[in-house]
C-alpha cells in the first residue's frame, strides 16, 4: 500500500504533523478526543441518544414515507434509459437496419411490410439468398465511400446474426427453425459463389518487439507527416501505455488528467528517487454496470538506451509542454524542465514526494486533437482524439514499417493478453483470475465478488447470531425491570388512597411539577446535544477540508523549496523540536 502524506489539522505550510483524531470519515457521528463534554444523563437521555442523531448541513427531520410516495408518482417514465443494448451494439444494429431498407427501396419493397412477409416459402429462401449476394458485392458504403466488401465466410455470418437481431426486435419473435437451417445452407452457398475465405479473419498481434519497432520508424520517418509534433508523440504514448496496460482502446482515449498520478518513490538502496505513473483508465463497456477500476504502477525505465518503450519520456515532454505541474511561487523556482524535476528528492522521514497537476487541465484529456485556426495550430486539450483518426494513423504506420498484417488499436490488447497467457504457461506469476481482472474480462466477477462474499457470509451469520443472544438478554432484563416497577407502582397507589384528600392534592401538584422540571431537563439538554453536535460537525467540515488543502498544496510546497534550496539542518531542527 502506498503511503499518504503526513496529514495536518491546519493550514500550516510548516511541515510540522500533528496527530488527527478519527474525524475524516462521512459519517457524521463520529467523536473527537477534544470534544466538549456532555452532562449526565438519565432515561430521557437514553430515548435522546437512540432515536437523535446528528444531521448533516443539508439534512432535515425525517420525512413520512407519504412524501416519498407523493413525490414517486410525479416520476417520468419516459426520462429512463429504455435501451436493450448498448450504444455500440445499437449502432451496428441501426447499420444492419439500414442496410435492409436499401436493399427493400431498390427492389421496390416496404422495408417494414416485408419483415413480415417473411415465411418458410421458396420465395423467402429466394429472397434472403438475393439480399446476401448483394450485401457481398456491395463496394460501396452508405455515404459512397469504397468499401472492401466482405471477404470471409465468418464475417457473412456475422452480419445474418446481426439481421436476425434486428428482426426479433422489428417483429417480436424470430425465425421458425426450418428457415434458420435453409437460410445457413444459403450463406454456404453465396460463400462459394463469391469465393469467401473460409475461417475467421485473422488478428494482427502486437508483441512488445513490435511496438519498439514500430515506435523507432515512427520517430526516424519522414514519409509519415503529422501537423505538428504533439500528434506523433501522443501516438507513440498510446502504443505504449496500451501495450503495458492491456486496456481497451475506448479507455484509453477517454483518459483525463486526472486519471494520472506521478509519484517519485525514495529508492531502497538510496540514490536518485524513481518517477513512477499511476494510470486508471476508466472501463470503457458500462452498460452492464460498472467494474471495478484497475490503477497501473508503471515504473521508470533506466536501462533501455533508446527508451522507445518509456512512457515517462514521452508524457513528461507533454506535461512540460502545456506547463501542466502546478505551482506557487512567483519569482522562484518551479516544476517546469526535467532538470527541476531530477533535482528533487524525497524528504527525510517520507517514502514519497507526490507531483500534482493544475486543476484547470485536470478535465481534459490525454490524447486530444490538433485544431487549425486562423492564427495557427493549436493543441485543443478539451476536445478527445477520435477513434477512427487514431486508427488511421497506426495503418499508415505499420504500412511504412513493414508489418505483414493491418495495425490495429486492438493489436496491442491482442498481444498483452498473449503475454498473459504465456507467462501463465511458463510460470504461476500470472493466475487467471488476475488475467481476467487486468484486462476487464467478465470471468473475474467469480474472483472479485463470490470469494469476498462467501466470508461476509460467514462472518454476517456469526454476527447475526451474537445480535440475538444480545436481544434475548435484553428482553429478560426488561422483563425483570417491568415486573418490579408495576409492583412498587400497585404498592404506591395503595398507600395513597390511605392519605387524605389534601394530601392526595398536594401530592398530584408535586407528581405534575416534577413532569414539568423533567420535561424542561429534557428541552435543556436537547438543546446542547444539537450545540455539541454542530460544534463537531463544524470542527470535523474545518479539519478535512485542511487536510484536503494539505494534500493538494504542501507537495507543492515541498518541491518548490527543495528547487530554491531551502532545507532544515539538524541545528534547526533540534531546535524547534
Amino acid at each position: 500500500m502506498r503511503r499518504s502524506p503526513r496529514p495536518v489539522g491546519s493550514d500550516n505550510n510548516s511541515g510540522s504533523t500533528t496527530d488527527v483524531p478519527d474525524i475524516f470519515s462521512d459519517n457524521a457521528t463520529d467523536e473527537s478526543s477534544d470534544s466538549v463534554s456532555e452532562p449526565d444523563s438519565d432515561d430521557s437521555l437514553e430515548d435522546l441518544s437512540d432515536n437523535n442523531s446528528i444531521l448533516d448541513d443539508e439534512e432535515e427531520w425525517e420525512l413520512p414515507v407519504a412524501y416519498f410516495l407523493q413525490e414517486a408518482e410525479c416520476l417520468n417514465i419516459s426520462q429512463l434509459q429504455q435501451k436493450c443494448y448498448s450504444p455500440r451494439t445499437q449502432a451496428k444494429l441501426d447499420e444492419t437496419q439500414d442496410y435492409w431498407d436499401w436493399f427493400c427501396r431498390e427492389g421496390n419493397y416496404d422495408p417494414a411490410k416485408h419483415f413480415h412477409w417473411l415465411s418458410n416459402s421458396k420465395e423467402t429462401v429466394c429472397f434472403f439468398k438475393a439480399f446476401f449476394s448483394w450485401q457481398c458485392s456491395r463496394r460501396r458504403n452508405k455515404k459512397g465511400g469504397r468499401t472492401p466488401g466482405i471477404q470471409y465466410k465468418s464475417s457473412l455470418e456475422t452480419f445474418w446474426k446481426w439481421w436476425h437481431l434486428v428482426y426479433k426486435a422489428e417483429v417480436g419473435h424470430g425465425l421458425s427453425k426450418d428457415l434458420i437451417v435453409k437460410i445457413l445452407d444459403v450463406l454456404a452457398i453465396v460463400a462459394q459463389e463469391k469465393d469467401l475465405h473460409s475461417g475467421r479473419r485473422p488478428k494482427a498481434t502486437m508483441y512488445i518487439e513490435d511496438v519498439a519497432e514500430f515506435a523507432r520508424v515512427l520517430l526516424l520517418t519522414m514519409e509519415m507527416t503529422f501537423q505538428f509534433g504533439w500528434l506523433r508523440i501522443q501516438l507513440l504514448l498510446f502504443c505504449q501505455l496500451a501495450a503495458i496496460t492491456g486496456s481497451h482502446p475506448g479507455a484509453l482515449l477517454n483518459l483525463h488528467y486526472w486519471d494520472l498520478e506521478l509519484t517519485l518513490i525514495r529508492h531502497p538502496d538510496g540514490g536518485r528517487p524513481r518517477l513512477f505513473i499511476y494510470l486508471t483508465p476508466r472501463f470503457t463497456k458500462t452498460f452492464l454496470g460498472e467494474k471495478e477500476e484497475n490503477t497501473f504502477p508503471i515504473p521508470e525505465i533506466i536501462f533501455d538506451l533508446t527508451l522507445v518503450l518509456s512512457p515517462h519520456v514521452f508524457l513528461l515532454g507533454m506535461l512540460f509542454r502545456i506547463q501542466a505541474f502546478k505551482n506557487i511561487s512567483k519569482d522562484g523556482l518551479v516544476l517546469d524542465c526535467p532538470k527541476n524535476l531530477y533535482n528533487l528528492g524525497v524528504l527525510d522521514g517520507l517514502g514519497e514526494q507526490p507531483l500534482r497537476l493544475k486543476d484547470e487541465i485536470l478535465d481534459h484529456f490525454v490524447f486530444c486533437q490538433g485544431m487549425r485556426e486562423s492564427d495557427g495550430l493549436r493543441i485543443a486539450l478539451e476536445e478527445r482524439l477520435m477513434e477512427g483518426a487514431l486508427q488511421y494513423q497506426m495503418k499508415q504506420g505499420g504500412e511504412i514499417t513493414g508489418f505483414e498484417q493491418v495495425t490495429k488499436l486492438y493489436g496491442l490488447r491482442y498481444g498483452t493478453a498473449k503475454a498473459f497467457n504465456d507467462s501463465h504457461e511458463l510460470s504461476a506469476d500470472v493466475m487467471n483470475e488476475l488475467q481476467n481482472m487486468m484486462l476487464q474480462h467478465l470471468e473475474d466477477t467469480s474472483c472479485v465478488n463470490n470469494i469476498p462474499r462467501v466470508r461476509t457470509l460467514q462472518t454476517r451469520v456469526c454476527e447475526r447470531k451474537q445480535f440475538q443472544d444480545k436481544m434475548k438478554q435484553a428482553f429478560k432484563t426488561a422483563e425483570q425491570d417491568f415486573e418490579q416497577s408495576f409492583s412498587d407502582y400497585q404498592n404506591q397507589k395503595k398507600v395513597k388512597k390511605e392519605l387524605p384528600a389534601p394530601a392526595q392534592q398536594a401530592l398530584d401538584c408535586v407528581v405534575k411539577s416534577e413532569e414539568e422540571y423533567r420535561g424542561a431537563v429534557w428541552r435543556h439538554l436537547w438543546a446542547q446535544h444539537v450545540s455539541q453536535n454542530e460544534w463537531q460537525r463544524q470542527h470535523n467540515h474545518l479539519v478535512r477540508e485542511n487536510l484536503e488543502r494539505y494534500k493538494n498544496k504542501q507537495p507543492v510546497i515541498d518541491c518548490e523549496r527543495q528547487l530554491a534550496g531551502k532545507f532544515l539542518n539538524d541545528e534547526v531542527k533540534g531546535a524547534l523540536e
